[in-house]
C-alpha cells in the first residue's frame, strides 16, 4: 500500500485542474449571488436561486435558467440555491454561504416557479443520516471535517462507528430546522487530519466544498 504521503500527492496532483475549475466555478457563482443580495430591498430574504452556468472561453457565464437538466437521466434535473447568512462574533461579522440542491423531474421544478436570480426567503436545511443518498456509489455524501480528511476517506461517524451522510436543500419554511448527528470521532480525525497537514504538498489546491444533491421536499 502506497504511504500515506504517497496518497495524498496523488491525490492533490491528479485533481489539482480539476479542483482549480470547480472554484473558478464556485468563485462566479458566489460573486453572482452576492451581487444580487446586495441589491436586494427586502428583508428577510437572503436566499438566492442559482442559474446554471455554463464555462465559455474560459469563464463561468450565467444563463437564463435555473434548472440544470441530467444528461445521464433525461427528464430529471436540479436547481442550486445560495444562503447568505450573517453572524456576528466578538463585534466582528461574518458571512456563512451555505449551498443546497434541490433535484426531481424537470416538469416539476419547473411547476415551483424559481426563476434564476430571484432573490426569496427560506433557508438551506443541513440533513444528516446513516442512510447513503446513493445505494450504487456509498463514498457520495459523506461527511467530511474538511478537505485533508477528504483526501485520506476519512469520514465522520456515529458512536457505533457508521459513517455520518450529509445533505443540504432549500425550504421556504424558514423555521424548518437541521437534522443533525454528533461527530463521535472528531477528536480522532482531528488528529489525523494534523498528520496529514504537515504532509499535504505545499501550495497544493484544496477542492471546493459541495453539497449533495437531494429530492425535492415538500
Amino acid at each position: 500500500m502506497p504511504s500515506l504521503l504517497v496518497r495524498i500527492f496523488s491525490f492533490y496532483s491528479k485533481k489539482q485542474i480539476i479542483m482549480s475549475q470547480n472554484q473558478k466555478a464556485t468563485d462566479a457563482k458566489v460573486q453572482y449571488a452576492t451581487a444580487k443580495l446586495a441589491a436586494n430591498k427586502v428583508i428577510g430574504n437572503n436566499v438566492v436561486i442559482l442559474p446554471e452556468f455554463k464555462e465559455i472561453n474560459g469563464k463561468w457565464v450565467a444563463q437564463a435558467n435555473c434548472i440544470v437538466e441530467n444528461k445521464e437521466k433525461p427528464g430529471t434535473g436540479y436547481i442550486s440555491f445560495l444562503n447568505s447568512e450573517e453572524t456576528t462574533t466578538r463585534g466582528r461579522t461574518w458571512v456563512n454561504n451555505k449551498w443546497g440542491i434541490n433535484i426531481g423531474h424537470t416538469i416539476a421544478l419547473a411547476k415551483q416557479g424559481f426563476k434564476a436570480g430571484e432573490v426569496i426567503s427560506g433557508r438551506i436545511v443541513t440533513y444528516e443520516s446513516t442512510t447513503p443518498s446513493n445505494a450504487k456509489d456509498r463514498t457520495m455524501g459523506l461527511k467530511f471535517l474538511s478537505d485533508i480528511l477528504r483526501a485520506m476517506n476519512a469520514p465522520c461517524c456515529t458512536e457505533d462507528g457508521e459513517p455520518i451522510y450529509q445533505e443540504r436543500y432549500y425550504s421556504s419554511d424558514e423555521n424548518e430546522e437541521d437534522t443533525l448527528l454528533v461527530t463521535a470521532n472528531e477528536v480522532e480525525l482531528r488528529q489525523i487530519e494534523a498528520e496529514g497537514a504537515k504532509i499535504t504538498p505545499k501550495g497544493a489546491a484544496t477542492p471546493a466544498t459541495t453539497s449533495r444533491l437531494n429530492t425535492v421536499r415538500k
